[in-house]
């Protein structure tokens, strides 16, 4: 699963950065002579910046949700009745429990994992942009 999403998840996050950085500088140009901007063109940016802003936060939620669910399996089978069960079973249930401690995870184009922190990283990098772009306006 991680080899067929990786890089799509990848493509779809830098370029919701990316275009999360350009909506909100549109939102804040002031109005000019230049840019006759209307309530409609406004209201078109917000539900986009909604938009990509959800779509990204929708993805770390699901990596995040995997993440704790793949943890939850060794603890679920520790509270299990494993001492009672065959004596070769239970080596391999204890074998598989121990692996079950590393937790699988989805990543973004193998460079970061799909968590929550991953999300709070990627708005500070997306407000980091936002400044430099309105820096250079």
């Amino acid at each position: 699963m991680e080899s067929i999403f990786a890089f799509g998840i990848f493509g779809q996050f830098f370029f919701s950065t990316i275009g999360i950085c350009f909506v909100a500088m549109y939102l804040i140009l002031p109005m000019n002579t230049e840019n006759d901007t209307t309530f409609v063109q406004y209201l078109t940016g917000a539900y986009a910046l909604i938009y990509m802003f959800l779509d990204i936060t929708l993805y770390c939620i699901f990596g995040h949700l995997v993440i704790s669910e793949s943890l939850s399996v060794s603890s679920a089978i520790y509270s299990s009745n494993w001492y009672d069960i065959h004596p070769m079973l239970r080596k391999d249930l204890i074998v598989f429990r121990e692996s079950a401690r590393i937790p699988a995870t989805l990543t973004v184009g193998k460079l970061f994992p799909l968590t929550f922190e991953t999300l709070i990283k990627l708005l500070r990098i997306t407000y980091s942009f936002f400044a430099c772009l309105k820096a250079s306006n």
